[in-house]
């Protein structure tokens, strides 16, 4: 452990982490199996949606966060504002964001 390296500044450190999370997103969009819930899950996670008070049908929406369902429902890292359903983090946990990480790292050294 070194103690002569000081760490960037704030905004460099701001920027670093806008990049990294644009990497992951870009790697996200690309490889769509690591990011999203399987048919199954999207499945349950509607039919829970549209069985609740603050569901609105017209633009397939919730009211109570403000977010549109086609796409919240589909990310495995989401969750309901309510409770009604959580993440589906078991894949992502258990290596997927390691895996997505470490592309991201690899393809930045080429």
């Amino acid at each position: 452990m070194t103690t002569e390296h000081d760490y960037p500044s704030l905004s460099q450190r701001g920027e670093n982490l806008a990049k990294f999370t644009w990497d992951v997103i870009k790697h996200a969009m690309n490889h769509q199996e690591d990011f999203f819930v399987s048919n199954e899950v999207l499945t349950k996670r509607l039919k829970i949606c549209q069985q609740c008070e603050w569901y609105d049908i017209g633009p397939h929406a919730c009211k109570k966060c403000g977010c549109p369902l086609d796409f919240k429902s589909k990310i495995s890292i989401e969750s309901c504002p309510i409770g009604l359903w959580s993440e589906h983090t078991d894949d992502w946990m258990n290596g997927k964001f390691d895996k997505i990480a470490k592309e991201i790292e690899e393809g930045q050294k080429s």
